[in-house]
């Protein structure tokens, strides 16, 4: 796995584990980390109790981008979290891409769910318009972000 990581200028660091109650959250890059319904959750925590870990959190100067739901199921099956350290100068931007590189695509969001998470993008982190909408999923015809 670390070969898929080494490849890649975007990781400064091979794969690692540490205590997952041990971790600390970028707050602001946590925010869209959405929560995972419950069903989401239960397939992720019996994938990684039958698996393994298989992607690593993401770790930017210390924080972790995402990975709560893995370092919640870690601390209960009482195993370590998989984490892989980013380039430090990675942009907020960018940094939310990648943390949330499946998240904006596949959540099911409400329209107006999808829209608050657009806006912040725009308000917080100056995405244009019709950028937020891209990474959201927001249909284009709709006026809620702009």
């Amino acid at each position: 796995m670390a070969d898929i990581y080494e490849k890649n200028n975007l990781f400064v660091s091979n794969p690692y584990e540490v205590d997952p109650d041990r971790v600390k959250y970028d707050p602001k890059i946590a925010k869209f980390n959405p929560p995972k319904t419950e069903e989401e959750y239960t397939a992720l925590y019996n994938d990684i109790k039958a698996n393994g870990q298989i992607e690593p959190a993401f770790v930017r100067n210390g924080l972790i981008g995402d990975g709560v739901h893995r370092a919640s199921i870690a601390t209960r099956l009482d195993r370590k979290l998989l984490c892989i350290d980013v380039n430090p100068n990675m942009s907020d931007e960018d940094y939310i891409r990648l943390c949330n590189k499946n998240t904006f695509s596949s959540r099911n969001d409400t329209v107006a769910q999808k829209a608050i998470k657009g806006l912040v993008l725009v308000e917080e982190f100056g995405y244009t318009d019709a950028e937020a909408r891209q990474i959201v999923a927001l249909p284009k015809n709709n006026k809620s972000i702009g």
